[in-house]
């Protein structure tokens, strides 16, 4: 039988030394997953948990501390899409405040737009 060849790691690829590190991590990753029971992975997961549901309360149902909608909460205040909203911004259709970077909508200013392009019924 023969006998294995010597390996220097100077004589690896790079992108290879890299895939196989990244399988083998991947592998005892996925074994030592396995072994945990359901308690212990739910566990193992909270802290993503606890980070989504921080996240959710940040952004509080109905817009910010001071009563402004976010685009999202606009959009679905007038039954449209974040993106029909965002084509009424970028053509200045609809009023809006920028608080920084953030979109915001005072909710009396977007009932007054509703108000002002309602089309009232011709009776004949």
């Amino acid at each position: 039988m023969g006998t294995t060849p010597e390996i220097n790691i100077d004589d690896i690829d790079p992108a290879v030394y890299k895939a196989v590190v990244a399988h083998q991590t991947r592998k005892a990753i996925t074994a030592r997953w396995a072994r945990l029971d359901k308690a212990e992975r739910y566990a193992a997961t909270q802290p993503a948990r606890d980070a989504q549901a921080a996240k959710a309360r940040r952004r509080t149902k109905g817009g910010d501390q001071c009563g402004l909608l976010d685009i999202n909460d606009a959009a679905e205040r007038l039954g449209t899409t974040e993106r029909h909203m965002r084509a009424l911004i970028a053509n200045r259709k609809i009023a809006y405040i920028k608080v920084g970077r953030l979109i915001r909508f005072d909710p009396s200013t977007l009932d007054a737009w509703i108000e002002a392009n309602t089309i009232t019924a011709v009776t004949l």
